[in-house]
């Protein structure tokens, strides 16, 4: 769900005339930038970024964070991810931009610092007054799902909840929603209004 949202926010930027798609991304980012390589990082675009097709090699999954422990800034995570697997991950142009797909957690970071520097405001901040507050998305967000009423929680396996942990990914992995709010999403990208009977389409 994180990277779907992410891909509606990014496009929003592109709606509104303040992102080209197929600019390379280095071009609007001043915060952090990519460690050179054989490859040319010009290939990185943003269209290239949401398909996992810009030619980075880190296959990142997130690894999570406990509660008491401090989460990173988004230029620490994209200088030192935290993956799944617990090995050294680096976010770096390891094929060819565009000859292949390759899935890319790390291409997400970059997209999430790519919204804060166009639009100037905090990834979650953006989400929440482009997307989540005009379509009433009341039950979303990107606050610890543990801090959250009415959730469906995890257990492990001798059936005791399972302990609660955060994500210094928010563009990739830090999003949580209700069912009825993703209805809700699914609808505006068909263009239905929300309020419109069942069977109803455009």
């Amino acid at each position: 769900m994180s990277k779907w949202i992410t891909a509606w926010g990014i496009m929003k930027l592109v709606e509104d005339g303040k992102l080209d798609l197929d600019r390379p991304v280095d071009e609007y980012l001043i915060r952090w930038h990519r460690p050179a390589g054989q490859f040319d990082n010009r290939g990185v675009t943003t269209r290239r970024l949401p398909s996992h097709t810009a030619g980075l090699t880190d296959g990142l999954g997130f690894g999570d964070y406990r509660l008491d422990e401090t989460l990173p800034t988004l230029e620490q995570a994209l200088a030192n991810p935290k993956a799944s697997s617990g090995e050294p991950t680096k976010i770096e142009v390891g094929a060819e931009p565009g000859s292949e797909w390759r899935y890319s957690g790390g291409g997400d970071l970059i997209l999430a610092l790519l919204v804060e520097e166009v639009s100037g405001e905090t990834f979650k901040a953006f989400i929440e007054h482009t997307t989540l507050i005009p379509l009433a998305m009341t039950g979303s967000g990107y606050d610890t799902i543990g801090a959250t009423g009415n959730i469906a929680r995890s257990y492990d396996v001798e059936g005791r909840p399972a302990a609660v942990y955060r994500y210094a990914s928010n563009g990739a992995s830090g999003f949580s929603a209700s069912v009825g709010d993703m209805s809700k999403l699914v609808l505006a990208q068909l263009a239905i209004p929300t309020n419109a009977p069942l069977g109803t389409s455009t």
